[in-house]
């Protein structure tokens, strides 16, 4: 950033700190095919999703072969996850937030939840960029900066609950 041309280091600056300002068509196109590819898989590894929260003799009896559904879904959720930051930079804590909401709303093992969880997420990354667009005209803050706001303090709560169950 520092030995480049001050337009790649806006560029980085903004992929670094995530925000959709800069998204085009094209992404959206991008980001499409990608999706029709990965929602026949998930849909597909739903059951293997569902048993993997159990524990793993559980999972095993339940007639999971366990190492390869974690492989299967680990690589799924890798793949999901570049599509999404090669896109439009790390928009952080929206894994975090949106299945956290949408376990609220729906359950987790409801035939909703991960339409939902996927719906929150875009509408929370909707939400930061639209705030972040109208809390300071005519600056705009970075919707991966607004998350952060909100996000910390959820995850802190996230936290501080787990370790009062268990502690």
């Amino acid at each position: 950033m520092i030995l480049g041309p001050v337009y790649r280091a806006g560029q980085a600056m903004r992929w670094l700190t995530g925000s959709v300002n800069a998204a085009h068509w094209s992404d959206v196109a991008v980001v499409g095919a990608g999706l029709a590819l990965a929602v026949p898989l998930l849909l597909v590894l739903r059951p293997a999703m569902q048993q993997i929260t159990l524990d793993a003799a559980s999972a095993r009896a339940s007639g999971l072969a366990l190492e390869p559904a974690r492989a299967a879904l680990l690589a799924l959720s890798v793949l999901l996850t570049a599509l999404a930051v090669s896109q439009v930079g790390a928009i952080g804590f929206v894994g975090l937030i949106a299945p956290h909401a949408a376990r609220i709303f729906h359950g987790q093992f409801s035939t909703g939840y991960l339409l939902s969880t996927a719906m929150l997420g875009g509408l929370l990354v909707l939400g930061a960029d639209t705030l972040g667009r109208m809390v300071v005209p005519p600056h705009e803050l970075p919707a991966g900066a607004v998350t952060a706001l909100i996000g910390t303090p959820i995850f802190l709560l996230l936290l501080l609950r787990r370790h009062h169950v268990t502690g």
